[in-house]
């Protein structure tokens, strides 16, 4: 994928560009695959995602915002963080 910067020039991004990381990993086939190849004693079959997932403390704590969190067929949640 492409953005185009001031000068009407196109200029490539990368998986670190915030929106290309949701793009990609909100994908959940390359989600799975991912998390096979990173953790493969595992056995990871498929995984479903939810991006920007927020997790509130008590009153007085600040709110944490997760970027992708994703969840297996045996109940087990990942948090994938840029």
């Amino acid at each position: 994928m492409i953005k185009e910067n001031n000068l009407n020039q196109y200029e490539p991004i990368g998986i670190t560009d915030d929106f290309m990381f949701f793009a990609v990993m909100s994908d959940e086939q390359i989600c799975t695959r991912l998390l096979q190849e990173l953790l493969p004693e595992l056995k990871i079959k498929k995984v479903t995602t939810k991006a920007q997932s927020q997790i509130k403390g008590g009153h007085e704590d600040k709110a944490i915002r997760l970027d992708i969190q994703a969840f297996d067929e045996r109940g087990r949640i990942y948090d994938i963080e840029m």
